[in-house]
Formats: C-alpha cells, sequence, structure tokens
C-alpha cells in the first residue's frame, strides 16, 4: 500500500547468492470515492487505504471513480466485483490510448451496483457506458461513432452519447 502504483512483487531466492524481484505495475490507481471521501480500490474491488496514494507523484496515475449513492464504504469493504472494476479500467484505458477523444480521469456512478458508468470528456459532453456489454465491443461502437457518424465540428454539440446497450448508441 506504501507503492501504490504497484500491482505485486515477488522475491524469490535463487541458489546460491541470487534473488530474483519481480514487479508488476498498474496502469492507473483506482479510488473509489464518495461524499470527499476516497479509499484505494485493490484489484478485487476492496476499499483500502489511500493514503499513499494521493501523493504528488502519483497524481498522473490516479483514476477516480465517483459514487453518487454516496453509501458508506469502509476499509475492507468490496466495493465492486473485480471484474467490473477490471472492466471499467480496460474501457478508461481504451479511450484514453486510441485518441479519439480526451477524457477526464474519473468516472460517476450513480450507485455501486448498478454497472453504469459515466466519463465527461474534456470537450464537456459525457459518455454513458455499463459494465456488461465486452469494453472492446464498447470502444468499437465509440470508435465507429466518433470517426464516422461525428466529426469534431459536430462533437461540439454533443450532450453525451450513450453506449450503455450493447452494438447500439
Amino acid at each position: 500500500e506504501a507503492f501504490p502504483k504497484l500491482r505485486s512483487a515477488e522475491v524469490l531466492k535463487q541458489f546460491p547468492d541470487r534473488l530474483k524481484v519481480t514487479v508488476s505495475e498498474r496502469d492507473r490507481i483506482p479510488l473509489w470515492c464518495f461524499a470527499g471521501n476516497c479509499f484505494l480500490l485493490r484489484d478485487d474491488g476492496a476499499a483500502g487505504d489511500v493514503g499513499f496514494s494521493e501523493q504528488a507523484e502519483n497524481e498522473p496515475f490516479l483514476f477516480r471513480i465517483e459514487d453518487s449513492g454516496a453509501r458508506d464504504v469502509s476499509f475492507g469493504d468490496r466495493v465492486l466485483d473485480g471484474e467490473v472494476l477490471s472492466r471499467i479500467l480496460r474501457i478508461e484505458q481504451g479511450i484514453r490510448e486510441s485518441g479519439i477523444v480526451a477524457v477526464v480521469p474519473r468516472v460517476v456512478t450513480p450507485s455501486r451496483v448498478s454497472g453504469e458508468f459515466r466519463f465527461t470528456t474534456l470537450a464537456g459532453w459525457d459518455i454513458l457506458v455499463s459494465t456488461d456489454p465486452d469494453p472492446e465491443t464498447t470502444l468499437a461502437s465509440l470508435r465507429v461513432i466518433l470517426e464516422k457518424e461525428l466529426p469534431e465540428d459536430r462533437q461540439a454539440k454533443l450532450r453525451y452519447i450513450d453506449l450503455r446497450t450493447e452494438k447500439k448508441a
């Protein structure tokens, strides 16, 4: 927890005088936030100590998931299913890496059990997604809409794109 960018670290002693260190990094440091309080989200979706996460060197890697429902959370509570967390992080990474639209590094959900999330673009419009469809399908739909149907000059008039239903927008 002192190094939230690290997903895991493993140290093995190799005979006779060597150590093998294997480290795995997170692309993003997910935080669960509600009513001004944030918790570090572990890979299994449980709430952990946010203390080290909010240090300046971690800021570019933070990804806040804001719960509008504001249900209380305590350390160790399982906030999200690990698969839901993985899917929302894959969607965020896909949007960021595709370069088709820039989003704010946070997402808002009406409730932790809803499976629905709202990304806000830097242009001010929203992308509504669900974790039910496969993230790659959601990203493909977004890519097609933005590249073929909504060129940049028309995107300024958008309020949102709803991708919560598979293969529909």
